[in-house]
Order: structure tokens, then sequence, then C-alpha cells
């Protein structure tokens, strides 16, 4: 009896090996709770559980394009959404944007700038946020980035305002209780703090004018004109225009060409315009996304920079 019991320990030690060994986790970075980044990410999560590819996707909230950067740089994620603006200047920007060992698998969705008042406020435009109480996004954000560009755009710096780094959902709290005076969010629409938000007491949109953007355009990287479609939100009747970015997915340069591939395939097979998704992106792509567009016909510039692994000995 005891040799039949350690005779069923061995099979089912072994089954649970080949179960183990059959599933690949890949860790997939986000942004907060209350934002497109998270939604998208755990929408995609059950996709990848219900393929038949044998992966699974462990989604985590962090705090954006930056930190996403900067955890697949040092290996702590497998892919993350950035902003294009936040990639586009990553190269010139200190070492928390550095984009070494990080690769590009394409475009899946515009952001725009979201700049949000409660409806009985009196600010009417983005300058006279001056002296106010104002959510500007967490550190290490796109949000941030984008609240600064587009305050000094109008004449203002972050001194000018009093600067609050809220993540989206304390943010929309924050506005609900008239703890702030405006809340800047960078993400897709309709965006699920805003509009949880926009449930529970009127708010409106501050826009951004044609000109400003334009200059925006000329003066920064990774920008694109961007409109909130009327009745994204509740009791919001018109379009308004503002500037934004486009969310891209990216993966370190360690990860398997076949876990890529597959993740490029998931996405990018399902219907999207795969030529829109490699164009107007600063950065190579990952060699496992390049093999994907190219049995579809596109040819794309492969990552040529060093490994992530290389960048972690380098700060050792």
């Amino acid at each position: 009896m005891r040799r039949f019991f350690l005779l069923l320990l061995v099979i089912v030690t072994t089954m649970m090996l080949v179960g183990c060994g059959s599933t690949r986790e890949l860790r997939f970075g986000t942004g907060g709770t209350g934002g497109m980044y998270y939604a998208y990410g755990s929408v995609l999560a059950d996709h990848v559980k219900q393929s038949s590819d044998g992966y699974l996707l462990d989604v985590k909230a962090t705090a954006g394009s930056a930190a996403n950067i900067r955890l697949i740089r040092d290996g702590f994620l497998d892919f993350g959404i950035v902003q294009s603006d936040i990639l586009a200047t990553a190269p010139d920007q200190n070492a928390m944007f550095n984009t070494e060992g990080v690769a590009i698998v394409g475009v899946i969705y515009n952001e725009p700038c979201q700049i949000v008042v409660r409806a009985d406020s009196n600010i009417k435009s983005i300058v006279e946020l001056a002296g106010k109480r104002v959510s500007v996004g967490e550190e290490e954000s796109g949000a941030l980035k984008n609240a600064t560009e587009i305050l000094l755009a109008h004449g203002l710096t972050l001194g000018m305002v009093r600067p609050l780094h809220y993540s989206f959902i304390d943010a929309a709290a924050a506005l609900e209780r008239n703890e702030v005076d405006a809340v800047f969010i960078t993400a897709g629409v309709p965006t699920k703090a805003i509009a949880e938000l926009a449930d529970k007491v009127d708010v409106r949109f501050l826009a951004v004018e044609p000109d400003i953007i334009n200059n925006m355009m000329q003066v920064y990287r990774g920008y694109t004109r961007c409109a909130i479609p009327a009745n994204t939100y509740k009791e919001q009747t018109t379009d308004i225009n503002t500037i934004g970015a486009r969310a891209v997915l990216i993966t370190g340069t360690d990860v398997a060409d076949r876990d890529v591939e597959f993740m490029t395939k998931l996405i990018f097979d399902g219907g999207l315009d795969m030529n829109d998704a490699v164009k107007g992106i600063d950065g190579g792509f990952h060699a496992g996304a390049a093999n994907f567009y190219k049995a579809h016909g596109i040819t794309v510039e492969e990552y040529k920079g060093g490994s992530a692994q290389t960048v972690i000995a380098g700060q050792d």
C-alpha cells in the first residue's frame, strides 16, 4: 500500500510539473485602475485566457507610461502600455525614461487629454487655472507630462497652479467632493473614472484651441489632434477639441520572440488597422512583432539597441 501511494505521488507531481510547464504567464503593465490602460489590460487578459495557446496575462496596475518603461527595462514586466509622446521624448530624458531594452509592438488606440471641471465651476478656459487646485496626474505618468506641457502652452507653469498628484480615481473623487478645481486625465474614451464621476455630478470639459494644438505639435513630438466625441459622457452634448497621444504597446527586448508574436497576433489579427498600428512611432519593433507584420506584407524597423539585461548590468 505504501508503494502504491508513493507511485501515486510521483504521478501527480509529474502531472503538476507538466501542467505548470504548459502555461506561460506574461506580466502586463497598465496604469491606475480608473483608466483605460487597466480596463484594456483586463479585457485582454480574458482574451488571452480564452485562447488555446497556453498563455495567461498577469495584469499589473502601475503609475502609467514612464513607470511601464522603467519596469519593462528593469525586467519586472514583459509588456506595458505607454503614450506615444512619452516614447518619443524618452531618449532625451533622465534614466527614468531610458528606453534601452524596450521595443515596440504597435499602436492600439488614441488617448485624448481630458481636462475636467465641475459644471458649476466658473473656470471657462485653461488660462483660468492659475492659482487653482489642479490634479495633474501621478508621478511617472504621461498625464503629468501632458498637463505640464498644456499649461506651458497657455503661459502657465506647474508652480503657477496648486498641483496635486492624484490617480484618476482619486482625482475624480476629489472633484466630486469639490476638493480640486480641475483634473487632467490622458486616457482612451470613455474613461471609467470620468464616466463614473459624470453619473454623480455634472462636469464640463476645457477645450484646447486649434492654434495651441498646432503650436504644441510643432514643439513636442508624439502628439496628435484628438476630440472627445459628443455624448461620450453624460450631459456632454458637443465634441471637445483637444490634443492627445497614441497608446503604444511595448515589450522588453529580452522577451521571447514567440511570446511577442503571440501577443501581436492576438491584438492586431482581429480587425485593427495593422498599417496604422506601425505608423509614426519612435523606436524599433521587437523581432516577434516584426515577424507578425512581415507575414501580412508590412515591413517595420526592428530594434537594434542593447538588451534590458545590458542596462541592468550597467547600473550595478
